[in-house]
């Protein structure tokens, strides 16, 4: 090879490189605080919570594909009106701590309160008191992670359905819900939490999800809650799959459920969960 085919070569090479780096073009770091709504674009992240920030009541915060959130010690998203978040695959939303290493309870994370309507789609939620939490209303999440948190999904007195999403590693519990409905589905995954789901006085519903090595317990229920698992599987040994109702004993009192070893991992009736 010549040395204008190698150069030619080299820029060209070059140029391709250039054209996989994402360009911004935009305006980015923006600083918010207070009262938001509108739109949040690629354009103009990452998005620094100087402090807490608020979607009133009758405004709409809607938070694109690409968009990176980062929070300042201690501060969180307060949600009474609508929240969108719209990420994808290929250009999740992040939302998670402004700093270098960050870790678990860094911020506050995102909490909605008889919120008008939560919509989390495609996002990252890291490194937060409770990545979501739900206080009245409803939320919904769809094919996210909720991860490194102390708390992945809290919920009181109100109803949050997951699916295809991941609540991972959170030091606490995967769900924690009082007085809550929660429905996790269709691929979900709880894995490497303390406790898979915590529940008080709540009802949850897990169809088509999977356990995976919690460091105490897949669920720990009071005497007013209720665990339907439907089609869960417990990717451990000695855990399995199938349609199981766990209420908790009568007369009150605490209790966890575990996999009772010898229930083979493809077994559909048996008791593959144990009380203590």
């Amino acid at each position: 090879m010549d040395r204008r085919a190698a150069v030619l070569l080299a820029l060209t090479i070059f140029g391709l490189a250039l054209s996989a780096v994402p360009r911004s073009g935009g305006v980015g770091p923006t600083y918010v605080e207070g009262f938001v709504s509108g739109d949040w674009t690629p354009e103009a992240s990452p998005y620094i919570l100087l402090n807490n920030v608020t979607v009133p009541a009758e405004a709409t915060l809607r938070v694109h594909a690409g968009v990176e959130v980062r929070a300042n010690r201690f501060t969180r998203i307060d949600v009474l009106g609508t929240l969108i978040v719209e990420g994808n695959a290929d250009f999740p939303v992040r939302f998670t701590a402004n700093a270098t290493p960050g870790d678990a309870g860094y911020w506050q994370g995102i909490r909605a309160e008889n919120a008008v309507e939560v919509s989390i789609t495609g996002a990252v939620v890291e490194m937060a008191e409770a990545a979501l939490t739900v206080f009245g209303g409803s939320a919904r999440v769809v094919d996210s992670r909720l991860t490194g948190n102390f708390h992945g999904l809290r919920i009181q007195d109100g109803a949050a359905t997951v699916v295809g999403s991941a609540l991972s590693e959170n030091g606490m519990s995967g769900v924690y819900a009082r007085g809550a409905s929660v429905a996790i589905k269709d691929r979900s995954l709880l894995a490497a939490n303390r406790v898979g789901l915590d529940l008080g006085a709540s009802e949850v519903l897990v169809e088509n999800s999977t356990f995976v090595g919690p460091t105490f317990a897949d669920v720990s229920l009071d005497a007013g809650s209720v665990a339907r698992l439907g089609e869960f599987r417990a990717r451990d040994p000695g855990r399995g799959r199938g349609l199981r109702e766990i209420p908790a004993q009568e007369g009150g009192g605490k209790q966890d459920t575990r996999s009772r070893p010898g229930a083979g991992e493809e077994g559909g009736g048996g008791d593959h969960l144990r009380r203590s």
